[in-house]
């Protein structure tokens, strides 16, 4: 992050914000986010936003009004940031922003960095500004690592060429604060890891520094060191340190006591537990937390997965929704986060054994969840030999988690009521015949203008338009129309009352610690989101749950192909199950635009037809014969009964050109190839494809 110059003295109300005055703002940005920095080509991924909320309302009218109607206080952000940050702005005790502005601030002397990517900061202003903006989630790790290495081979081209410096430090550079910061650190460092007495040190010219020389120089000296340090007689011996490079030399005291207070500030940021509500556990609300990636070791069926769970896409909440046959262990993948992530307490509650979950014929395993912000994994092992989960930041509740198994049952029972009681939502996931929440006691108990509140986010999320409304009436809820008819929450159908069910218990959990649902976070697990849904309702449930909970991070599973509207593919994983191993399969076609055909029969499903199991047994009796190299009279007799029985239902083609086809393309699916995953066809094969319709063209008829 980098000081940014500014566009404008002028205050200019946002009403009067032209859509040129935007891109001025964003060109002004050096079309980067002004926060993490990462450049982009195009500016559609770029968002101008205010610093301060504007449904943030302060006493302070010089603060509200030099930050929130001034174009110094307009910035330009990525959607990742932008949604990290949400509708926070830290304020100090005496009404001092906490977020760096880089129109006013100089980042630069806020941020330090490592090698892996990691931005670290001691100072107040700056450790806020890294939580809220995650600028270190596990994808700008990455990208700032790569940028580093890059840059560091620069350095040893360039670094005696100040002009070819300043270009690859520049403002127009991605990343550039994290490099003008290295840049900075190796020239510091010239020769400073070497110590030697006064008398014995030797004549060193005074230039720039050449790390390619420096290493050369180092080797030297540690050759002579090596002579001498056998050679007691000697006043003096070179005490020499060597690091792994020579550039990686930079990193002197002044890091290693950043390093240290900057741990000790995330440390101190970490320091509650959700089901205590004291002071410390405002420090909830410091930072999103979403699970950034799950690693799981001899869990249940499970022997190793190592899962990287998707961002945010643009606008919209992060989804992953696992695919894949019955006992290939998705059930399994969501239990294994629930279990690190409900706490202490509740693994207690539950009777939950660490013992009954080793995979059989192991001795012990672990799962780790990585959770952004954070700098380590919440991580919990068990044994073989002992009923207890002991691990490394798995006691206390870190996250709002709500956890649903298949079986999602509306509860009618008067005597549940939460008040202000502590409650995870994990029963179900791990007892099929938890009830949920009841909604009866919630539903009565808010004021009319949370009622209308979830009265429409439920409306929605049903498919119901304004013909439809909920109504309270003695003590109970009813679902009314504009015929007038009332109808009881629990006299609708399995499918209405298992989406009520689910959506009012997430809505009840997320208001103990949100006063607004579209502000709220948290994390929910589904197991078989699709169960009790009509088509309509699971081609459009992704999409009405994502608008209902924008802040909500989804991990679900199904078997349904309609459920995957909404998704993008880099949210869509395949549990499969090979000789006992278990893994995943992401590389996956674009399901933008495919039918559900389509889908069915792609690396998502895998299936080889949409038909009956009667024509997949011919199908596959079909291809094991035409793979058959020495074929008998019997078995071509048998090949041409079948095609006649296929093709009566026209699957071998209308045409003869089609025929043709389907013959060249079902010979070559016969040997068992993978090589059409992805629809990736061999050159080969598409020629032979493109002369066969070649040689064809015009002869459209049947024979």
């Amino acid at each position: 992050m980098i000081k940014l110059e500014k566009i404008g003295e002028s205050n200019i109300p946002h009403k009067n914000f032209s859509r040129k005055a935007k891109d001025a703002l964003k060109e002004t940005s050096n079309l980067k986010c002004a926060y993490c920095e990462t450049k982009f080509s195009d500016m559609n991924f770029l968002n101008i936003e205010h610093l301060i909320p504007k449904s943030i309302h302060t006493n302070n009218y010089n603060l509200f009004r030099n930050y929130n109607d001034d174009y110094d206080s307009l910035v330009c952000v990525c959607h990742s940031c932008n949604m990290s940050k949400g509708t926070r702005f830290p304020i100090s005790s005496n009404q001092e922003p906490l977020i760096l502005n880089p129109y006013f601030d100089n980042p630069e002397e806020h941020f330090h960095y490592d090698y892996s990517g990691i931005i670290l900061s001691n100072t107040e202003k700056g450790n806020t500004t890294i939580n809220t903006f995650n600028l270190n989630r596990s994808s700008l790790l990455a990208e700032r690592r790569v940028d580093f290495l890059e840059f560091r081979n620069k350095w040893k081209y360039y670094s005696g060429n100040l002009l070819e410096l300043e270009l690859v430090t520049d403002k127009n550079s991605q990343f550039a604060g994290m490099k003008r910061y290295f840049s900075r650190m190796w020239r510091k460092s010239n020769w400073s890891s070497i110590r030697y007495k006064a008398s014995d040190k030797p004549s060193i010219p005074k230039k720039e520094f050449n790390p390619s020389l420096h290493l050369n120089r180092l080797k030297k000296v540690a050759k002579i060191n090596k002579i001498k340090q056998n050679q007691t007689s000697k006043k003096y011996m070179y005490q020499i340190k060597v690091p792994k490079s020579a550039l990686e030399l930079s990193i002197d005291n002044t890091y290693e006591e950043v390093k240290r207070d900057f741990q000790e500030l995330q440390n101190k940021y970490e320091q509650y537990d959700l089901r205590v509500k004291n002071e410390q556990s405002r420090n909830y609300y410091t930072k999103n937390r979403i699970i950034e990636r799950v690693k799981i070791k001899n869990f249940k069926g499970i022997g190793y997965l190592d899962i990287l769970l998707p961002g945010y896409q643009d606008e919209k909440a992060p989804w992953f929704m696992l695919l894949g046959e019955n006992g290939t262990g998705k059930s399994s993948i969501l239990k294994a986060i629930s279990i690190v992530l409900m706490g202490a307490e509740k693994r207690r509650d539950l009777a939950l054994k660490g013992s009954d979950f080793v995979k059989v014929g192991e001795e012990e395993g672990y799962i780790s969840v990585y959770l952004s912000g954070t700098l380590e994994p919440i991580t919990i092992n068990f044994k073989k030999s002992a009923e207890q989960f002991y691990g490394k930041g798995a006691e206390a509740v870190k996250v709002l988690l709500l956890a649903y198994g298949s079986t999602r049952i509306l509860s009618y029972e008067d005597n549940i009521d939460l008040g202000d009681k502590f409650t995870l939502k994990i029963e179900n996931l791990f007892n099929p015949y938890a009830p949920l929440n009841t909604i009866k006691k919630f539903f009565i108990r808010i004021n009319e203008k949370e009622f209308i509140e979830v009265s429409n986010l439920l409306k929605n999320l049903l498919g119901l338009d304004n013909r439809y409304e909920f109504i309270r009436k003695n003590k109970d809820i009813y679902l009314k129309n504009n015929n007038e008819t009332e109808i009881s929450l629990k006299d609708l159908s399995d499918g209405f009352q298992s989406m009520i069910a689910l959506a009012s218990d997430i809505i009840i959990i997320l208001k103990q610690y949100w006063s607004k649902i579209e502000e709220a976070e948290g994390i929910v697990l589904i197991d078989e989101i699709d169960l009790h849904l009509h088509p309509q309702w699971k081609m459009k449930v992704v999409t009405h749950l994502r608008e209902s909970f924008p802040r909500v991070q989804f991990i679900s599973t199904t078997h349904d192909p309609l459920c995957l509207r909404g998704l993008e593919s880099n949210e869509i994983n395949v549990v499969k199950k090979t000789n006992e191993e278990v893994y995943l399969v992401n590389d996956l076609p674009n399901i933008e635009g495919m039918q559900i055909d389509q889908i069915l029969m792609a690396n998502y499903f895998g299936l080889h037809s949409t038909y009956s199991t009667y024509y997949n047994d011919l199908f596959n009796r079909y291809y094991t014969l035409l793979n058959k190299s020495d074929k008998t009279l019997e078995e071509k007799e048998e090949i041409s009964d079948i095609s006649k029985t296929i093709n009566k239902a026209t699957v071998l083609g209308n045409t003869k050109r089609e025929q043709i086809l389907f013959s060249v393309i079902d010979s070559y699916i016969a040997q068992g190839t993978d090589k059409l995953i992805n629809s990736n066809i061999e050159p080969k094969l598409k020629n032979k494809l493109l002369n066969i319709l070649d040689s064809t063209e015009g002869d459209d008829h049947y024979d």
